[in-house]
């Protein structure tokens, strides 16, 4: 079962800098969290220049799992993964897929495009490609 959970994320992008700026300030792991929280910025501006009609976040209660985004497009759920490098781990993507059973799943990452079964891996600069692959991963 899919439950309400919200993540918060800003689309003024002076205001998300001086907010994570400030908040980042008190982490010893700044460069990571910042890396990271920028990335995710970059994929949600680019769902939504695609107009993704749903674009939800995912993490199972008393669970460490989280899924960065859920879209929804044309009735089809796609769990999409944001990693800021060239990470291909993607555990909490594999324990959405193995609860819910999506057509695809889709993880941004830096490194190159791959189709692995379900799993799409799509570089940072394609995500502009994202609703496309979704579109050609129902025709296979």
């Amino acid at each position: 079962m899919l439950s309400k959970t919200m993540k918060k994320l800003l689309l003024d992008k002076r205001i998300f800098w001086n907010v994570s700026y400030d908040h980042l300030a008190y982490d010893g792991k700044a460069t990571f969290v910042i890396e990271r929280v920028l990335t995710e910025q970059y994929v949600l501006q680019q769902l939504l220049l695609e107009n993704i009609e749903g674009i939800y976040y995912w993490s199972p209660q008393n669970a460490r799992a989280e899924v960065d985004f859920v879209i929804q497009r044309e009735g089809k759920v796609v769990p999409v993964e944001v990693k800021a490098a060239e990470n291909l781990q993607a555990k909490s993507l594999k324990v959405f897929q193995e609860k819910f059973n999506p057509p695809v799943s889709i993880k941004t990452s830096m490194a190159d495009f791959r189709i692995n079964g379900k799993l799409i891996n799509l570089p940072l600069y394609a995500v502009s490609l994202l609703y496309s692959l979704i579109e050609s991963a129902d025709t296979q």
